[in-house]
């Protein structure tokens, strides 16, 4: 018996012909379909991790760039703003005090100098210029810079410092004559060999400071900025302020051996600059040439010098006053200086 395949209808075949045929046609239709919604799937999830993974990155640079407008706007980025790179390096130097530059900033400004700014010839003691912020750092170094010819240095990058007369900024080891800094911490005082303690008066140093913060280097506060309520704000500021003035002072006038530091006080450097400078010079073993001195004294009025402002009212209140200048007389006493006090009142700021 010979077995052959059984027969499909017609009608079966096509019922069965054409489910596939329908199944075929739904499948070349679905298959372009499912391939786009696929490939657009694709697409949009990367376009969203992308847009993810951009919106942190922009907030997270967001912040550090409204940090560093806001210190820019301010002239004054920190030294620990400053990475480690952006530094010299020697192996001769171990502390980042002790690093040498490679080659001085260039200077932008058209400043006078007596003679060109340059670095020491050898390095040497690393000596603090250290002082209360408004206490007329700026000014002592530019005398400096004028009666020696040497750079002075920061642990602080001021950019208009930087462009204007002072290239040895945020260069701190003993390539430079002195270091400007106004923190006060043991690590920071052990870093350096020698001190030059600046001493101003705390009413002037205070308001001077206020001046700075609120309008920059050679600017002012506005006058609604002392009586901003009812004075509170101001009243907070020198208050917390004294006290600081009085622990930075003693701080560094105690780390220091007699031999390995030097006290100048702003009235006498105003009153006697050449004196002041015949001293500092000495102190630092840098030589004195009268040639020097004399240009720097023609030329003392110096940049970032803030004019004087009149104001018709009394910015330092009674006890202000008091609570000042007991903190004054307490410093002035370990100091060796009669403390003096400003009976008038202090409305040129």
């Amino acid at each position: 018996q010979v077995l052959t395949k059984p027969k499909v209808s017609d009608k079966s075949k096509t019922e069965v012909e054409g489910v596939n045929v329908g199944w075929t046609n739904q499948c070349a239709k679905a298959q372009p379909l499912g391939y786009r919604k696929i490939v657009h799937l694709v697409g949009l999830g990367f376009i969203m991790c992308f847009a993810y993974l951009a919106s942190i990155s922009i907030i997270n640079q967001s912040g550090q760039i409204h940090l560093l407008l806001e210190n820019a706007a301010n002239g004054n980025l920190s030294y620990s703003s400053i990475s480690p790179a952006q530094h010299s390096q020697a192996p001769n130097f171990p502390s980042i005090f002790r690093q040498p530059p490679i080659t001085a900033p260039q200077q932008q400004n058209t400043t006078e100098w007596c003679q060109p700014l340059h670095f020491k010839a050898e390095p040497g003691p690393v000596v603090a210029l250290a002082s209360f912020p408004g206490s007329g750092n700026t000014w002592f170094r530019y005398l400096l810079q004028q009666a020696s010819g040497i750079m002075t240095g920061s642990v602080f990058k001021n950019l208009n410092l930087l462009r204007n007369g002072f290239p040895g900024e945020n260069i701190a080891n003993g390539s430079v004559s002195v270091i400007k800094l106004h923190k006060t911490t043991i690590q920071r005082m052990e870093a350096f060999d020698k001190l030059i303690l600046l001493v101003r008066d705390p009413l002037p140093a205070i308001l001077a400071e206020f001046n700075r913060q609120a309008g920059g280097q050679v600017g002012y506060a506005p006058p609604w900025a002392f009586k901003e309520n009812n004075g509170e704000r101001w009243g907070r500021f020198v208050y917390k302020r004294g006290v600081s003035w009085e622990e930075m002072n003693l701080a560094w006038f105690s780390h220091f051996s007699p031999q390995n530091r030097l006290i100048v006080f702003y009235v006498d450097l105003k009153t006697q600059t050449e004196i002041q400078l015949r001293r500092v010079l000495t102190f630092l073993n840098i030589p004195v040439r009268d040639a020097m001195i004399s240009c720097a004294l023609a030329r003392r009025q110096g940049l970032y010098h803030r004019p004087k402002r009149i104001l018709h009212f009394e910015v330092f209140n009674s006890s202000m006053r008091q609570t000042l200048a007991d903190h004054k007389r307490r410093v002035y006493s370990i100091l060796g200086k009669p403390a003096t006090f400003e009976k008038k009142p202090l409305n040129r700021t």
